[in-house]
């Protein structure tokens, strides 16, 4: 939630806090305070003790207060440990909706035309697999396929705030070579016979 609130706010000018986008819709001040009362709610109910209510600050000051309300929070749940029915209820509830409220926040900058800065995502695998028979071949050639298709789906698309790059690294190994018996069950031709099975795999479908 941090995370996506900074990137929310980043790079906003004070005068974004006011910033109106129809009748009826919440300024940008008024969604973090609303997001701040959220989170202080959640930190009453698990603390068991009576709600506060907060009053509207400045635009940087509410930023800020968020942050430490952040930090309270994690507080309260490490030191009173809430039953799993209040932590149910808090996350179908009022973490849901502030979570919601940090996504207007993005929306409103668009309408501001300040919209959020893209931002790249890495994912990376790591996966080492020992074996290249008959099921191990298989599952290489599918992951591979796997690999090649995650790539083709990273996306920046015109609704996200990032882009994802998918990084794969993959090796199999196994020291039996390709035998003339394998070529019937196993994804070797007459060309691999004598070649190690892992070698074969790596240099039809890529990989090392």
């Amino acid at each position: 939630m941090k995370f996506r609130f900074t990137v929310a706010i980043s790079g906003t000018a004070s005068d974004f806090a006011s910033f109106d986008a129809g009748s009826g819709v919440r300024t940008a001040i008024e969604i973090v305070c609303h997001i701040s009362q959220l989170l202080q709610n959640c930190c009453s109910a698990i603390a068991g003790s009576p709600r506060v209510r907060l009053e509207s600050k400045g635009w940087y000051e509410e930023a800020e207060r968020f942050y430490k309300i952040v930090e309270q929070l994690d507080q309260a749940i490490l030191q009173f440990i809430p039953e799993q029915s209040i932590v149910e209820k808090l996350v179908q509830g009022p973490l849901a909706d502030a979570t919601s409220h940090i996504g207007q926040l993005t929306l409103l900058r668009r309408l501001a035309g300040s919209p959020v800065a893209y931002r790249k995502k890495y994912v990376n695998f790591v996966i080492r697999q020992l074996g290249a028979g008959g099921n191990g071949g298989y599952f290489f050639r599918n992951l591979v396929h796997q690999q090649q298709q995650q790539q083709v789906s990273s996306y920046k698309a015109s609704n996200s705030y990032y882009q994802v790059d998918t990084v794969f690294d993959l090796l199999i190994a196994d020291g039996d070579e390709v035998e003339k018996k394998n070529i019937r069950n196993q994804l070797f031709s007459d060309d691999d016979v004598k070649v190690k099975k892992s070698i074969a795999l790596a240099d039809r479908y890529g990989g090392k």
